[in-house]
C-alpha cells in the first residue's frame, strides 16, 4: 500500500492485493497498519483517499465519509506538440491553498516543472506531461462558467499533440458533463473521494484534481 503526508495531509494512494489472495483480511489489516503509521505523525490533521463502491464500506468503518465524487474523462489532444511555457504560478497556488487550506506550493511548483498553466475568466489549470498521458489538474476556480470552461479545455487540447490522451478527474459537483462531451471528452471510471477529518475543506472552486487517488 501506498501513502504520504504532506504538511498536515495524508492521502492513501493504493492498497493492492494479489487476486488470488483476496477475501481473506489483508486489505483490512494492511490499511489498518497503514493508518496507524499516518496517524502517528503528529502533523496530520486530515487524511484522503478514493475508493471505488465495493471497497468503499471498509473505509466507513474507519471513519471516512464521501466528500464528492471523481470522474475521469479522456480526449484525444488536438496539438501538433506540447506546450510547456510555464508563467507564473502565484494565482494558481494562491486558488490552492484557498481550495485545501494549506500551503502545496512545493508539490505543486515541482509538477509544474514539465508541463504548463491555463487561465480563463477566474479559473486557473495545470497541465501535467506524463509518459502515455497528459493530465489537467488541479483546476481552480473562484467563478466557473460553461464558456470559461470551455476556453480552458481547448487550450489544453491544443497544447496536447494529437497523438496523446488528455485525462481530467473532474469533481461530480462540478456538474461539467455536458461542457466536457462537448468539447470531446468521454467519461470513463469513477470513484468515491472520502475524507477521515474533524472539519475536512469544503473544496469550494475544486475543478479537478491533481491525480486520481493521490496529490489531489
Amino acid at each position: 500500500m501506498e501513502n504520504f503526508v504532506y504538511n498536515s495531509t495524508g492521502w492513501f494512494c493504493n492498497l493492492l492485493i494479489d487476486p488470488e489472495l483476496r477475501r481473506r483480511g489483508y486489505g483490512s489489516r494492511l490499511f489498518e497498519h497503514a493508518m496507524e503509521e499516518i496517524e502517528s505523525d503528529e502533523r496530520v490533521e486530515r487524511v484522503w483517499l478514493t475508493a471505488s463502491e465495493q471497497g468503499a464500506p471498509l473505509y466507513r468503518k474507519h471513519g471516512f465519509v464521501e466528500i464528492d465524487r471523481v470522474e475521469r474523462w479522456s480526449a484525444t489532444g488536438l496539438g501538433e506538440r506540447f506546450s510547456v511555457a510555464v508563467p507564473d504560478l502565484t494565482r494558481l497556488l494562491e486558488l490552492d491553498k484557498a481550495c485545501w487550506g494549506e500551503d502545496r506550493s512545493t508539490l505543486l511548483r515541482l509538477l509544474a516543472q514539465d508541463g504548463c498553466t491555463f487561465a480563463a475568466g477566474k479559473m486557473i489549470a495545470q497541465l501535467q506531461v506524463g509518459v502515455n498521458f497528459c493530465q489537467l489538474g488541479p483546476w481552480l476556480a473562484e467563478e466557473s462558467t460553461s464558456a470559461t470552461c470551455r476556453t480552458l479545455l481547448d487550450q489544453a487540447l491544443h497544447a496536447v499533440p494529437a497523438d496523446r490522451p488528455l485525462v481530467c478527474d473532474v469533481l461530480a459537483s462540478a456538474e461539467l458533463a455536458l461542457v466536457l462531451q462537448k468539447a470531446g471528452f468521454v467519461r470513463g471510471g469513477e470513484n468515491l473521494l472520502m475524507c477521515s477529518s474533524s472539519e475536512p475543506p469544503l473544496l469550494n472552486g475544486v475543478i479537478a484534481l491533481a491525480s486520481l487517488g493521490s496529490i489531489g
